[in-house]
């Protein structure tokens, strides 16, 4: 009995970004390896970035610099991201995107100690 048919497959690997669009992804119990493996961070006060508080990372795209394992991983072994935004600048994780966002200050609603 067939139910359906995969179309396409993407992960995201920033939470709230763009994700990138992969040919073959693996599964564990948790769910896809390397979906949502890195957030931004606020680092005075720890709080997560949500799209829905900070709609304006929902503009930018993230991408591995190099495939994840097959099997989840913590820390340090998750492969570093890039982070591009809608007019052609980058960052790495690990980088200050606030910085990057808007050249005069965070946007509105946009924590200034954004970090990836």
């Amino acid at each position: 009995m067939n139910v359906g048919r995969i179309a396409e497959l993407w992960r995201y690997p920033v939470k709230s970004m763009g994700g990138q669009k992969i040919q073959q992804a693996f599964f564990d119990s948790y769910g896809m390896i390397g979906d949502r493996a890195w957030a931004t961070i606020n680092t005075e006060t720890g709080d997560v970035g949500w799209g829905k508080s900070h709609p304006e990372l929902m503009n930018l795209q993230a991408r591995y610099t190099e495939e994840p394992p097959t099997s989840r991983v913590y820390s340090d072994a998750v492969p570093p991201v890039t982070i591009h935004f809608p007019d052609g600048r980058e960052t790495q994780s690990g980088g200050d995107i606030d910085a990057l966002v808007h050249r005069e200050g965070p946007p509105d609603g946009m924590d200034a100690h954004a970090k990836l």
